[in-house]
């Protein structure tokens, strides 16, 4: 049903609500019962509120619409209801049919999940085309850190060029006449640098990568290929409210703030957005800190290094202010930590947030460095007897190294990483969390997005600006025509 354009209206959760028609409220309100499979169980006002519109202060809007139609479509149980569904369908049937046809729409749209797989091979047959596995000349290539060597360097391109060096991913470098693997730290398409990690120095000046994407779109296919999508859209889609029991920390938050707040702590699925300046890494902030004090795991992450950094920032600025109100607080080593590469000095200067530099990990990747050497002085030498030997020290090694860091990862209740190294990396891609959230999602591709939310059990919440959000979103907050995130929760700051 359609009301007047000349109606009382107000929006809720991005919904527009007209709060004076009864009859209009009574549809969106079974509409929204039967979405959520409650339409069962018996009710009062504020708990109606709290299901149909997610807070209690909206319990005067149900009542609008329960003082018309209360004893003609709802059973009732003292002060309790619930919708009578049996004098619904006779009375309204057309209540029945659009949530039928919303429901095929949705059927449907579950067929073209298959596009993602498809998607991916067509990406990875393209990755291997000759011309997109293209060499990237690098200059002013400069030695920033030595055991691992860690190297930072300008690279050439033309203009209108694109260039994928997502963090982690593994790449062929020329070192002239040598090739060897080096590990992607970061890349800065901003200033067009690239940072790199390598187990042997340079030895010359004509430096080179070899750009191959398909490194990760392999990983993202056997991902998808062991989840069942299916099944973790029909999660997220179905909302449901999480309960946290710990009090609420708001700080300096103002009130629209606080009820964004609210609704991510106590709903599965948040979609928050604004442009910038409204405040969203100020709330999400406060937000990982209300769930760091709960003791609930979440991964925090963002396409970018530059985004992950700002709001570990944020974060830590937060724990700042909540000591001064709390001055039995303290934020201990390894509660929070930032997994990958950090050219920020000032956030390296917090040593209390990077595993990688727990002592018994330096020596780990020290030892691991001089047996790399040893390997290849027995290979020149063509002794395969003492290269095997060092070769199985290398394994064990590597294996130790492992299992340090994955221990600070699993006894963290933080964990900040971009959104290429928490798919990449095997010590992140093991570990279950509660809570993901995911800042400046706009560009990120929808396959990532899923990939990352198969280890999430409790909460889902992502937040874009506005003016970026809607490449990926229609104004329903479906992240796609082919694969619908239907019923995301939205609050705008």
């Amino acid at each position: 049903m359609t009301p007047e354009n000349t109606e009382q209206f107000t929006y809720i959760n991005r919904d527009k609500i007209y709060i004076n028609n009864p009859k209009w409220l009574l549809f969106y309100t079974i509409r929204k019962l039967i979405e959520t499979k409650k339409e069962t169980e018996f009710y009062n006002s504020v708990q109606l509120a709290n299901l149909i519109f997610g807070h209690s202060k909206y319990k005067d809007i149900i009542k609008t619409m329960l003082t018309v139609y209360k004893k003609e479509f709802f059973k009732t149980k003292g002060m309790l209801c619930k919708p009578n569904l049996e004098a619904l369908k006779r009375g309204h049937p057309e209540i029945f049919t659009n949530v039928k046809n919303d429901l095929q729409t949705h059927q449907s749209q579950k067929l073209d999940i298959s596009l993602f797989h498809k998607s991916l091979e067509d990406e990875i047959n393209e990755a291997k085309k000759s011309k997109n596995n293209k060499y990237i000349t690098l200059k002013d290539v400069k030695l920033v850190h030595q055991s691992p060597y860690i190297y930072i360097a300008k690279i050439e391109k033309d203009d209108d060029e694109t260039i994928q060096l997502p963090e982690g991913v593994r790449v062929i470098c020329v070192d002239g006449t040598y090739r060897k693997n080096v590990t992607i730290l970061e890349y800065n398409q901003l200033f067009e640098k690239v940072t790199f990690e390598c187990a042997n120095p340079l030895l010359s000046k004509d430096v080179k990568l070899k750009q191959d994407v398909s490194f990760i779109l392999h990983k993202l296919k056997d991902i998808l290929n062991d989840m069942n999508i299916s099944s973790l859209i029909d999660r997220i889609n179905t909302i449901h409210k999480t309960e946290f029991k710990n009090e609420l920390i708001t700080l300096d938050l103002d009130k629209n703030q606080c009820e964004v707040l609210m609704h991510a702590l106590n709903y599965s699925t948040t979609y928050i957005w604004g442009p910038p300046g409204t405040g969203k890494s100020h709330l999400l902030a406060t937000l990982i800190l209300n769930l760091s004090l709960a003791k609930e795991r979440t991964l925090v992450c963002s396409i970018a290094n530059v985004a992950v950094n700002s709001l570990t920032h944020k974060y830590l600025e937060r724990v700042e202010y909540y000591k001064k109100i709390n001055s039995n607080y303290t934020l201990k080593r390894g509660e929070c930590i930032r997994i990958g590469h950090v050219s920020d000095d000032k956030l390296r200067e917090n040593d209390l947030i990077f595993p990688e530099e727990n002592l018994y990990l330096i020596f780990l990747r020290e030892k691991l460095n001089k047996l790399i050497k040893l390997r290849k002085k027995y290979e020149d030498l063509n002794d395969e007897n003492e290269k095997a030997k060092v070769i199985s020290q290398i394994n064990e090694n590597e294996i130790k190294i492992m299992e340090e860091l994955r221990k600070h990862i699993h006894n963290a209740y933080v964990v900040f990483s971009t959104s290429s190294r928490a798919i990449l990396d095997n010590n992140l891609g093991n570990c279950q969390f509660d809570n993901i959230i995911i800042d400046e999602c706009s560009m990120m591709a929808i396959p990532n997005l899923l990939a990352m939310l198969k280890r999430i059990s409790k909460r889902v919440i992502i937040a874009g600006d506005n003016a970026t959000v809607w490449k990926i979103t229609n104004r329903h907050g479906r992240i796609s025509k082919n694969v619908s995130f239907r019923k995301f929760k939205s609050n705008s700051l």
